[in-house]
């Protein structure tokens, strides 16, 4: 993974926990047969309601399935690469899909909003790139 351009993806963490997110082919590969989770949280959603908020919301492997069972989705990451894959990825659904997922770039640790949320899920390795060795 030298040679990646990580001044796109914030200031969190250091190389070791942000190189997994700078390319966004290899993540959808590598987590591409993890879908339990997913089920998981298309089902909470399907109970609990929504709008969705997702931090770290990447290239939306848990958004999009969201969306498409018709569930409202906000998802903020600090990955310009991973929020332009989810970009890529959300052109190619139906308007009604598009129309349920928004996107901000951010560090959900500091994004704000005055939106309210009866679900907020962070899933899968989220909090990784969220530490500094010091």
């Amino acid at each position: 993974m030298s040679g990646l351009d990580l001044s796109k993806l914030g200031h969190a963490g250091d190389y070791g926990a942000l190189a997994h997110y700078a390319d966004p082919a290899y993540y959808s590969k590598a987590y591409r047969s993890r879908r339990q989770d997913v089920d998981f949280y298309v089902a909470l959603a399907d109970r609990v309601g929504g709008p969705v908020l997702e931090y770290a919301v990447g290239n939306g492997r848990v958004a999009l399935p969201l969306a498409r069972s018709e569930h409202e989705v906000w998802g903020v990451d600090l990955s310009a690469p991973m929020l332009e894959s989810l970009k890529d990825r959300l052109a190619k659904e139906g308007a009604e899909v598009q129309a349920r997922v928004h996107l901000a770039r951010g560090d959900m640790r500091t994004w704000r909003t005055r939106r309210r949320f009866p679900l907020i899920i962070s899933a899968c390795n989220s909090g990784l790139p969220l530490y500094t060795r010091a």
